[in-house]
């Protein structure tokens, strides 16, 4: 774990905690439509928030005794990264439960009041929400801005610079997608840019690195960047996927999230297709070889696969199977967070891009 006291980390920090702040008024807005979840859950969310609880207590023991057991410096193996992050995860997970339980307690008398009311109210919130993320679209741009002129090239190097990159990336991509899509998911939207400024911010180190000779590519840009846009569109597609999984057959309207989860994919498939053509163009130019049998390529490959057996699948059955429709993008986004963080950070799969960690 490090903790970045210097600008860029403050950058990042204030961020996160943008996203915070911004996420609480958008779920504000979405009072009544959380009542409904809540209320049609019933016992299922409380059991599931009761387990939520329970794992986030059992992996922050983990964590907290392996920092012990190292005299308080934390173990730097994959393992141990894994865990840190899916702590993180949970109990940040635990936060937005009981805020969305306190909300809903808190707004049950809303529906009483009158329009006017609800009209004054929304406005306030829209305007916090938007104050929220002018101020995290320019912290993280002068995050990457910064980490830019540092390193004197494109910060797309490593893990945090990945991951800063990602960071970047979410909150123009929802607007985006609601503007031209109709695709409304801002408030699940701010809780991935948390998750995935948490790597940046807390666990990958951030001292600048000059670039290695394999990477001085005029593919470097466009190979990192196209996989970048598509890791978001896709982790997009699995937040969907797996909120139409939950809602299946306990509120009207679930099946939209299937449909996003479905739009985003057709994106970002394209752009997976793209990484994987300029991965292989590359290869030939730097080790004389489309293909090296890289873990790296290999499991960028498996991505792919994935969604194409999600795309045949979807062609053959439609929309009868529509929970298996979900897992297909679920799965798919595994997959991808195992091309982007086990197979850089376990020392099984060591290969030729061991440096993008």
């Amino acid at each position: 774990m490090e903790i970045k006291a210097n600008l860029l980390g403050y950058l990042i920090y204030a961020t996160m905690v943008g996203y915070l702040l911004a996420f609480l008024p958008s779920l504000l807005l979405k009072a009544v439509e959380f009542r409904s979840y809540l209320r049609a859950m019933g016992w299922r969310a409380f059991v599931f928030g009761f387990w939520q609880f329970v794992i986030g207590g059992i992996l922050a023991g983990l964590v907290a005794g392996g920092i012990w057991l190292r005299y308080r410096q934390f173990p730097s193996s994959a393992l141990w990264i894994a865990l840190l992050w899916l702590t993180g995860v949970f109990v940040f997970l635990c936060f937005v439960w009981a805020d969305a339980v306190v909300l809903h307690v808190a707004l049950r008398g809303l529906s009483n009041s009158d329009d006017k009311a609800h009209q004054r109210l929304s406005a306030c919130l829209r305007t916090a929400m938007r104050l929220c993320l002018a101020m995290c679209v320019c912290g993280v741009g002068a995050a990457y801005v910064l980490r830019w002129h540092d390193v004197g090239h494109v910060p797309l190097q490593n893990l945090f610079e990945v991951f800063l990159t990602l960071g970047l990336l979410v909150i123009p991509i929802s607007l985006s997608c609601r503007a031209l899509l109709g695709i409304r998911s801002l408030a699940t939207d701010l809780l991935l840019g948390i998750v995935i400024l948490f790597p940046a911010g807390l666990v990958f180190h951030a001292e600048p690195q000059r670039l290695p000779p394999a990477l001085q590519s005029w593919l470097f840009v466009p190979h990192v960047a196209v996989y970048m846009l598509s890791y978001v569109f896709m982790a997009k597609a699995g937040w969907q996927a797996i909120f139409h999984i939950w809602a299946h057959g306990l509120v009207d309207g679930s099946l939209q999230y299937e449909d996003s989860t479905y739009d985003m994919i057709r994106i970002g498939f394209p752009l997976l297709t793209l990484g994987l053509i300029l991965g292989s163009v590359w290869g030939k130019r730097a080790w004389g070889d489309y293909w090296g049998w890289d873990p790296k390529e290999l499991w960028s490959l498996a991505s792919w696969l994935v969604y194409v057996g999600y795309f045949h699948w979807r062609y053959m059955f439609g929309k009868r199977h529509q929970n298996i429709n979900s897992l297909w993008a679920i799965t798919g986004m595994l997959a991808i967070i195992i091309t982007l963080l086990w197979v850089n950070l376990s020392r099984i799969f060591a290969g030729l891009h061991s440096y993008a960690t």
